[in-house]
């Protein structure tokens, strides 16, 4: 109960800070009635810190971040991610005054669009680093925090090229991978090789008496196996008539009148 209503407090905050910076942009322009008549004197006091330190382009981010919280205690996202988000868009409150005053080369003094902050970083700056390398400044430091927070880095993708390594790894891998897949049908079926071999049912049975060379080894007493003395072609041949005659032996009485 005191999460959500935490919750409701600071979604209830982020709509406040936005209709406080709408009021105040339509007064600028002229066309409402002020912060104070919308917004009261809570509203006014909150409006002016905002713009003179950050500038319009600075405050525009500051009604996100109680959103965004707001939505961590609601549940709709994870701690790591709301702590991502909120680094972030305080980042980018911060840097995006200084963009604006480097684009406009706005002196040390205040201004409405960049702010003090904006305004005097940009000046001192430029001082610095001199036009160009007050812009390499700024996106390195806009690189950083776009690649501590969202794992994402603007330089990375710019430059990022296959190198020649990479790209002869990867032709040298494709053969490679069709030769796997020539003996392998979809995923999870069986090789094409391990597929049609026969099974131990299918496969005929050996007869010993039919090998020629060496006869099959015979343990001895001690479990050891040994090599079975070789027959001779005389005992082989007793043997097979001796079969033959069995058969016929065996073979059931046709009885009288088969020969009719």
């Amino acid at each position: 109960m005191r999460r959500e209503l935490a919750a409701i407090a600071l979604l209830l905050l982020a709509v406040f800070l936005g209709g406080v910076l709408a009021a105040q942009g339509l007064a600028e322009l002229r066309t409402g009635g002020g912060v104070g008549a919308n917004f009261g004197f809570l509203g006014e006091l909150l409006v002016v810190p905002m713009l003179a330190v950050l500038g319009w382009t600075g405050a525009v981010w500051i009604p996100l971040l109680p959103a965004v919280h707001a939505l961590r205690l609601f549940g709709r996202m994870e701690e790591r991610t709301d702590r991502s988000w909120l680094v972030f868009l305080a980042g980018l409150a911060l840097l995006a005054p200084i963009a604006t005053g480097l684009a406009l080369h706005l002196g040390a003094e205040e201004s409405r669009a960049a702010g003090l902050w904006g305004a005097g970083t940009a000046f001192y700056m430029q001082r610095a680093f001199g036009s160009i390398g007050a812009w390499i400044v700024f996106a390195c430091l806009l690189s950083a925090l776009t690649a501590a927070t969202l794992a994402w880095n603007p330089i990375r993708v710019l430059l990022y090229k296959e190198g020649p390594a990479v790209a002869a790894s990867a032709e040298t891998a494709e053969p490679q991978k069709r030769r796997r897949n020539r003996g392998q049908g979809r995923a999870g079926e069986e090789p094409l090789a391990t597929a049609l071999e026969p099974t131990p049912e299918e496969m005929p049975a050996v007869d010993p008496t039919l090998m020629t060379g060496d006869d099959i080894a015979e343990p001895e007493a001690d479990g050891k196996p040994r090599r079975a003395r070789k027959k001779t072609k005389a005992e082989a041949s007793a043997e097979r008539d001796e079969e033959i005659a069995a058969a016929i032996d065996a073979m059931p009485d046709p009885g009288p009148g088969a020969d009719e």
